[in-house]
Formats: structure tokens, sequence, C-alpha cells
């Protein structure tokens, strides 16, 4: 599902559902990357970003995809980000190290 679908609240149609599993069944087939893998993969890269910065969870869109020149799998973030987290700054600015 695309931005635009989702920002007017489409649906997508069971064919489309049926059409966007087949393409992820072969990308990770592809890829040699497992499902299981990925969606670990996944929420670690949310949690990671989410440590620092408010994330809205329900627009999050992380994809594996194949380039077709190399061949090579890439992932493929779009992580809607509210602001910082209270408390957090840029690493160094404020003197600690910490962040």
């Amino acid at each position: 599902m695309g931005v635009i679908d989702w920002l007017l609240r489409r649906r997508p149609s069971g064919r489309d559902v049926a059409k966007e599993r087949i393409q992820s069944i072969l990308m990770f087939d592809r890829t040699g990357v497992p499902p299981q893998l990925f969606q670990l993969v996944k929420g670690d890269l949310i949690d990671s970003v989410a440590r620092h910065l408010i994330v809205d969870r329900r627009g999050v869109e992380i994809v594996l995809t194949q380039e077709r020149i190399h061949g090579r799998g890439r992932l493929v973030a779009s992580i809607p980000i509210l602001g910082p987290r209270q408390g957090r700054s840029a690493r160094g600015l404020d003197g600690d190290p910490r962040g």
C-alpha cells in the first residue's frame, strides 16, 4: 500500500494483497533472508530509532527489495518521526557522550 493510499485511507483489494504477499515470498527467496530474520531486524531497527526519537509506529514501512542491476537485497525503511525524545540531545553537542 502506498503513501497516498494510506493518507486517503484506501484499503487494498484482495488481489493487491495477494500480489504483495507473492512478491514478499519471492524477495525473501531471492535474497536468502528468512522472513523470521527480517521480522527481527525490522523490530530491532524500529526499537533503535524509537530510543532516540518519537516514532509513529502505525506509519512505519520497512521492505526488502532487490536491485535490478546487481541483484543485491536492499532494506528500505520509512519511519515517521514525530520529534525528539525528551531529555535527548545530539551526541557530543551538549558535552555528554551518551547523548
